[in-house]
């Protein structure tokens, strides 16, 4: 598992063993197929990635708006066997 970002400056992982797995990076390689093929070009590229970045910024929007969680809520939707 990893968190998001670099968290090597935190010991719990080296630099190379990062950079060896970006060769492995699913979306790269979707990206990269999709081309190929000519299912995906420059411009449908550069209009997705205005599209995320617009869902993430409204998403931190609402995140921020909202309210913070209560003790309560740690306890919701909570389930044991």
């Amino acid at each position: 598992h990893g968190g998001a970002g670099d968290d090597t400056h935190t010991g719990y992982r080296a630099v190379s063993e990062c950079a060896a797995w970006e060769d492995f990076c699913p979306v790269a390689t979707l990206q990269q197929v999709l081309q190929e093929q000519g299912w995906l070009d420059a411009a449908d590229l550069e209009q997705m990635e205005r599209e995320f970045a617009t869902e993430i910024a409204e998403a931190f929007d609402y995140a921020l708006a909202s309210p913070l969680p209560t003790e309560d809520d740690l306890y919701r939707d909570v389930y044991s066997h």
